[in-house]
């Protein structure tokens, strides 16, 4: 009887493959409280913003951050319909 272990980067889990799964687990891991989560998208507006509150609506879909000199972010959630390519993803 023969065994070989598989390869890493070929293992998969259901139809995600190890990088997709590790990539996640740099977003999406909190085991611990005080490390660092991947951002999943970054955006800058012009001028200083301090974001002072942050709520979602009810169904998920919009974010809304007020801020510093009665300023306003809305933000969608991105869906397979509205989504918009990140800059080098």
């Amino acid at each position: 009887m023969v065994s070989a272990s598989p390869d890493p980067e070929a293992t998969t889990v259901g139809q995600y493959n190890q990088k997709t799964l590790s990539e996640w687990a740099e977003m999406y891991d909190t085991t611990n409280p005080h490390g660092l989560i991947k951002p999943h998208k970054s955006a800058s507006i012009e001028g200083a913003f301090v974001g002072r509150q942050v709520g979602w609506s009810p169904e998920g879909e919009w974010c809304v951050v007020v801020g510093n000199n009665n300023r306003a972010l809305i933000y969608q959630r991105a869906t397979k319909e509205n989504k918009v390519p990140m800059a080098g993803g």
